[in-house]
């Protein structure tokens, strides 16, 4: 049986379509794995949507990030001078109300994890937003 142009055509197609799903599934991982994209799904876990959001400084997380470090460090005197530790500003970013402040938090947020909140925190870092006070505790500049 002879396969007519349109079937040939369609079949390449669909080995097209799967090898830059491939490609695609490969970058996104490898980039995830360096913190440098955050996938933004519903629940921040949900695989179906297909929203990952670049960390720069100007992306909506990194915004987020430095409100929520602005907020902590006014309103905490010892860290307004000594600046947030990462790991503590990881912990207010995952829960659903920030304790320090009282605001709420996205809950695409909940989910990240340090590579992200430190490609964020560099990102600040580059556009002179926050400055790293000593290893891991960062301050807002105002």
């Amino acid at each position: 049986m002879k396969e007519t142009p349109a079937a040939s055509t369609s079949s390449h197609a669909g080995g097209y379509a799967e090898q830059i799903a491939t490609i695609k599934s490969a970058l996104l991982s490898l980039e995830r794995n360096r913190g440098l994209v955050i996938h933004r799904g519903p629940s921040g876990q949900d695989e179906t949507s297909s929203t990952y959001e670049m960390i720069t400084a100007l992306c909506p997380l990194s915004r987020h990030v430095l409100s929520v470090l602005k907020d902590v460090c006014k309103k905490v005197e010892r860290k307004s001078e000594t600046g947030c530790y990462i790991f503590d500003l990881l912990d207010l970013l995952k829960v659903s109300k920030c304790q320090a402040t009282g605001a709420a938090n996205p809950r695409m947020y909940c989910h990240i994890n340090r590579k992200v909140l430190s490609s964020a925190l560099a990102s600040l870092e580059t556009s002179s937003e926050v400055i790293e006070m000593s290893p891991q505790h960062f301050l807002p500049l105002d």
